[in-house]
């Protein structure tokens, strides 16, 4: 998904003494919030492909395949010295989507369609690019401390470079300069300002309070050339800005009849009461700027901020990579062992359920045992009552001797052991089959 969006002149602060240069505003190379109007279009600008336009935010191309759009400005850029100011934010979960942005400002004629050849542009410009690249689509991609992105890099063509020129962009002999900014999934958006002014310069600034240097290089850029900018999915730009350094000094036309009131004597003059409060109004302002000074100077630097800020970035980009492992679902078990795992288990019920049927079976065989010998018991108390009954006839009668009665005492005696024996050996039988059934 290869999108343009065009980008126009800007000024900016302190960049080869920016700060005491004058400049002017250039509104026809500009676009900022907010963007919507009842055309279709935005004012001075083209627009190709998939743009899409809201109150707070222009976005080159949606979160979708196959996607491509731009924007051009309708006229080339015709001052000698500029400067392009603009915010944006690029997005994307880990590394995946957005995979970059350029800055152009080329004597090629402004593409009416998208080429899918080098960020949506032809490869054979003659001019500049700065290439924002956000997205590693190399292998070591997820590793942080090997990936070479978000990494900003300009390149120079005069027409006669292929986009395999510029394969190793990483070396000094293919780019003009280049720095690394950690500008993806920033919690605010981050801004760019290009200054030619004497050379070329790039600044980033991260949501702090300064811009930091990027590179800096000498080269000389064609006037009157197409300045505009290319980018993939989740690509937004918030603002766009240009300014025109050193502008000539426009000729003061006077009002109708003021060169005859000049000449009268009659030359407007401001009352005093208003000159004062100029003054003190310009008194305020100077002040305001003094503590802001200070401010920076013991405070927090922006450069501090940006590490700061480079950090949290790295942090939140390894913990939403960590995410996206855990999302993915891993298969740590083949089928093969998944079938011998189950099978193991199938195996050892089948054979806890063997070992309960044997228990059930012994319990069946001590209960039949132990129901016979309650039958045998009842059945010798049965005999023996029987016998006593008959002993007790006798002595009755009389008929025994003492020799008989001593015999049947010892007969007595032993059956009563006898019962007893068996009576107890009822009892243990019965608490051992009472135990068993309580531990299955």
């Amino acid at each position: 998904m290869l999108l343009p969006f065009i980008i126009a002149s800007v000024a900016s602060e302190a960049v080869f003494g920016v700060s005491t240069v004058p400049t002017r505003f250039d509104y026809k190379q500009t676009f900022k919030y907010p963007y919507y109007t009842l055309h279709p279009n935005i004012n001075y600008f083209n627009k190709s492909g998939d743009v899409m336009f809201t109150t707070e935010v222009v976005r080159i191309v949606p979160s979708l395949s196959h996607k491509m759009g731009a924007m051009w400005c309708e006229t080339p850029n015709p001052h000698k010295e500029w400067m392009v100011e603009f915010s944006f934010s690029v997005y994307g979960r880990g590394t995946a989507g957005g995979d970059g942005f350029v800055f152009w400002y080329t004597k090629d004629k402004k593409p009416p369609v998208i080429y899918p050849d080098f960020y949506g542009h032809s490869a054979k410009f003659h001019g500049l690019a700065i290439v924002f690249d956000t997205s590693d689509v190399a292998k070591n991609r997820y590793l942080i401390l090997t990936r070479f992105n978000p990494f900003i890099y300009a390149l120079e063509n005069k027409g006669h470079m292929d986009k395999a020129d510029f394969q190793n962009y990483q070396s000094p002999d293919v780019n003009i300069g280049s720095c690394f900014r950690d500008y993806r999934n920033s919690p605010v958006p981050a801004w760019a300002k290009v200054t030619y002014l004497k050379g070329l310069e790039l600044d980033v600034r991260q949501g702090g309070k300064g811009y930091t240097k990027c590179f800096e290089t000498n080269i000389h850029l064609p006037t009157d050339a197409s300045s505009g900018s290319r980018a993939p999915d989740d690509h937004d730009i918030h603002s766009f800005e240009t300014y025109e350094l050193n502008p000539e000094k426009r000729e003061h036309k006077m009002r109708p009849h003021e060169q005859e009131d000049i000449a009268a004597g009659h030359e407007f003059k401001m009352q005093k009461e208003y000159e004062q409060k100029i003054k003190k109004i310009e008194e305020e302002v100077e002040k305001a700027q003094k503590i802001a000074e200070l401010h920076e100077e013991f405070g927090i630097n922006p450069q501090s901020v940006q590490q700061i800020e480079e950090n949290q970035f790295h942090i939140l980009e390894a913990l939403n990579l960590i995410q996206d492992k855990l999302e993915i679902p891993h298969d740590s078990i083949t089928p093969e062992h998944q079938n011998s795992f189950e099978q193991r288990i199938t195996d050892k019920v089948e054979m806890l359920h063997g070992k309960i049927q044997l228990m059930q079976r012994d319990l069946a065989l001590i209960h039949e045992s132990t129901k016979r010998l309650t039958q045998q018991s009842e059945s010798l108390l049965n005999s023996l009552h029987i016998k006593v009954e008959d002993a007790k006839t006798l002595l009755k009668e009389g008929k025994e001797s003492g020799s008989t009665l001593g015999r049947a005492l010892m007969f007595f005696a032993s059956l009563a052991g006898l019962g007893v024996l068996i009576i107890g050996y009822s009892f243990y039988a019965r608490g051992k089959d009472a135990g068993q059934k309580k531990f299955v």
